[in-house]
């Protein structure tokens, strides 16, 4: 999951110190980034102010108010916040990360932010009344082909619509040849739980086979799209997180490809 020590980063975060305008930084990892960003100011007296601008910039940003230089680091620095969230000084009174970060919100706790974070084990707990958050999926009905949101055939079984708060939920079947809107991205971050037939995702460019029973996970910002190029049909479970209102994705932005081959695989299977 996502915390301070683990991260969807290439190299986990550690608590500790660091250093902003010669003050130090004290973070732990039950801490949201942005009472990480609280914490700077209040050492800064207020001056360097911090702000993490989502997919596709997926970086953070501190910033001087007086105008001044923003100097980072320290040779006693403890925590490696510095160098994982990308910021290194660059003579300005604004620093920014040089590359995008992977999947952050910014009021979650930082344990407790992403989507691997959300798939870990967990113990049950009793629901008073759990029946009220029991959906029947409505009848498929006539089932139409082609490519885009009507090729997927869509139920939805959960969203802000009839009480959910967090997650989309929705059942999608798919015609031989058909599939999803073309090659895109959005601002949640996705799951595909394949039911039945053969799932094809594109992910980066590369196609992969999605059986029954495999789990895909996209997060955000990912080029991806999904297509049935089986001859039977296709059907699979997806969830958005976080849900949005109206029952679809925010932020659809096609992508163009290039014409290469795409490199051939297998995804994880769960």
């Amino acid at each position: 999951g996502l915390t301070l020590a683990n991260m969807n980063v290439a190299t986990p975060i550690t608590a500790g110190t660091f250093t902003v305008n010669g003050q130090q930084v004290t973070v732990s990892t039950t801490e949201s980034l942005q009472d990480v960003f609280n914490s700077i100011s209040t050492a800064t007296g207020g001056d360097v102010t911090g702000s993490y601008a989502p997919s596709p910039a997926d970086g953070i940003t501190l910033t001087s108010a007086s105008g001044a230089q923003v100097l980072l680091g320290a040779d006693n620095d403890t925590s490696n916040f510095l160098s994982v969230m990308k910021l290194s000084n660059n003579d300005s009174s604004s620093v920014s990360s040089s590359a995008p970060l992977g999947t952050v919100e910014l009021s979650s706790p930082i344990a407790s932010s992403d989507l691997p974070y959300l798939m870990r084990p967990t113990t049950a707990t009793k629901v008073d009344n759990a029946a009220q958050y029991v959906f029947s999926a409505p009848d498929l009905g006539p089932m139409k082909g082609g490519v885009g949101h009507e090729g997927l055939n869509e139920r939805v079984l959960a969203s802000t619509d009839n009480g959910s708060m967090h997650i989309l939920e929705r059942l999608d079947d798919v015609l031989p040849g058909g599939g999803g809107p073309p090659t895109h991205t959005h601002e949640e971050d996705q799951l595909y739980l394949v039911t039945a037939g053969t799932m094809t995702v594109e992910y980066k460019g590369a196609k992969y086979p999605a059986a029954p029973n495999t789990l895909v996970v996209l997060l955000r910002g990912v080029k991806h799209a999904n297509t049935n190029q089986g001859d039977t049909v296709e059907s699979h479970v997806t969830l958005l997180m976080p849900a949005q209102p109206g029952g679809g994705p925010r932020g659809v932005a096609p992508i163009r490809l290039s014409d290469g081959k795409p490199v051939e695989g297998k995804p994880r299977q769960q």
